[in-house]
């Protein structure tokens, strides 16, 4: 059975850089709306994999105003921020204290022409700095406002120790008013342990803004091109960081400036000095020799009769994490190879033919719909709360119905009008609520099976019945009949 427990909300707020807010939606017409929601698959696999510092917990804004959730942040979390429907931010700094980037933040809230000029040469002098120490950057139009957030991304995540003083030194040479993220060296002090969180690239919360990229000729990129920019972005060895946080002079940094970077990565930035936005040669469709061990032993089986999840699990986080796609890539059979191996030694499996183990995991992964920790019913039924409930559900009187339309109309928009699967278990835990008592919980199940059958023909199309049992089995396949409206805006508090 199904026991998942609904996300837990913190309601604590930490103080947000690039802030948080209540992601609206501009109507289908808008070009830039399509291309960010087209594209939004793309932003999420990179987010994952070179932004998320940690992945129990994420900010966001809802009616109460900016909190933490906690829960498994998944590639489906991500995507709707990029859609730009339901806000993310991320944490700065992981539970081991090492963050995988740094964001210098020029804010504009008082949208003053004068100051949104000074924010410009405020960047400008961001970014010398930054060259002057060896590091490339990614530079966004946070707001279009004047408003900028400055990104400088590393390979692997780094000690926030010397990301930290690093920030406070590169604002403190800067001056006037720019806040550096991580804004502190450790969450030992902080007020529950999270720190603080910052908003991602794509809509602006309260603002018709989508994120834009400064370009290598000086220009502002957007649409296409300012996705290509982000997923191009550099990405700076945790080596350039001076772990010692021992000084080094002017004319050593100087000289190893321009290394790895492509002649596009160098900008003028009108006063003899260049801009670092360099591009990142490696593809996202990789997976370093560093990860390989880690990923085997996160999906190996233990015990006979694991084989199966086991392989799915590692064919999801291949395509979700890595944005491996077919199964066959060579980075693919690499992987599969070690963890064949080691499965092998470990002799925890009954079927142990390579051939037949690796046609069922490049069926699994090309297959695979969610991630390996994504749950995109819990998705769906959470982002349902936060808005109107369609048409379809107002002829309905009970709370639970009214949420289990509601949260079936998400389900179909998040699969971009496609059907879904949903099981009754699930129904029940997200409509009806959890229950640690066993007999209550059925009792729930029950009703949850019963509204399923009583919605279909009017609301949903069960296209497939799901099979009965124990978690793992496949859940029923539906389509939500009537048709999708527009999502309406979510009111939230006003925040950069």
């Amino acid at each position: 059975m199904l026991r998942q427990r609904q996300q837990e909300r913190n309601h604590q707020s930490p103080r947000r850089g690039g802030g948080g807010g209540s992601a609206t939606t501009l109507t289908s017409t808008d070009p830039i709306v399509a291309v960010w929601h087209d594209r939004r698959g793309e932003l999420a696999r990179w987010a994952f994999r070179f932004l998320v510092n940690r992945r129990d917990a994420w900010g966001t804004c809802d009616r109460r105003g900016h909190v933490v959730t906690k829960g498994a942040l998944s590639i489906d979390h991500l995507m709707t921020h990029f859609a730009g429907t339901h806000l993310v931010g991320l944490h700065t700094t992981n539970c081991d204290d090492a963050s995988r980037w740094l964001l210098l933040d020029v804010d504009n809230h008082e949208e003053d022409t004068e100051k949104a000029q000074a924010n410009v040469r405020a960047v400008k002098a961001i970014c010398a700095e930054l060259i002057r120490r060896g590091l490339g950057c990614l530079v966004e139009d946070s707001d279009g406002q004047g408003g900028f957030h400055v990104w400088v991304l590393f390979d692997a995540p780094a000690p926030t120790a010397a990301v930290f003083p690093l920030g406070q030194e590169i604002a403190k040479t800067v001056g006037g008013e720019v806040e550096a993220f991580p804004k502190q060296p450790t969450l030992e002090e902080t007020e529950g342990g999270y720190g603080n969180w910052v908003r991602l690239p794509g809509r602006h919360p309260t603002r018709a803004h989508w994120s834009k990229i400064m370009a290598a000729d000086g220009t502002w990129l957007e649409g296409h091109e300012a996705i290509d920019a982000i997923l191009a972005a550099p990405l700076n060895p945790v080596a350039t960081l001076d772990l010692d946080l021992a000084a080094t002079t002017p004319t050593e940094k100087t000289e190893n400036t321009q290394e790895g970077l492509s002649p596009l990565s160098v900008l003028s930035v009108g006063d003899g000095s260049s801009l670092s936005v360099g591009t990142r040669g490696e593809s996202l469709a990789t997976v370093p020799e560093s990860e390989v061990a880690a990923l085997v032993k996160r999906t190996i089986p233990t015990d006979f009769g694991q084989r199966r999840r086991c392989v799915l699990k590692l064919a999801r986080i291949l395509k979700f994490e890595y944005g491996l796609q077919n199964g066959l890539e060579g980075e693919c059979r690499k992987v599969f190879d070690r963890w064949h191996t080691e499965a092998l030694r470990r002799g925890a499996m009954r079927e142990t033919n390579f051939d037949t183990n690796f046609a069922q995991f490049v069926y699994a992964i090309r297959h695979a719909e969610c991630p390996p920790e994504g749950d995109l019913a819990a998705i769906a039924f959470e982002m349902a709360k936060k808005h109107p409930c369609p048409a379809a559900a107002d002829a309905f009187k009970s709370p639970e119905y009214r949420l289990l339309v509601a949260g079936c109309a998400m389900l179909q928009r998040l699969r971009q009008d496609r059907d879904f699967s949903l099981s009754v278990s699930q129904a029940a835990l997200y409509a009806w609520g959890d229950s640690d008592d066993k007999k209550v919980f059925a009792r729930r199940r029950s009703a949850a099976s019963e509204a399923l059958r009583s919605l279909e023909g009017t609301i949903l199309q069960c296209l497939k019945k799901g099979i009965p049992g124990r978690p793992g089995n496949p859940a029923s396949r539906f389509r939500y009949l009537p048709q999708l409206e527009e999502l309406p805006p979510v009111k939230g508090d006003d925040a950069d």
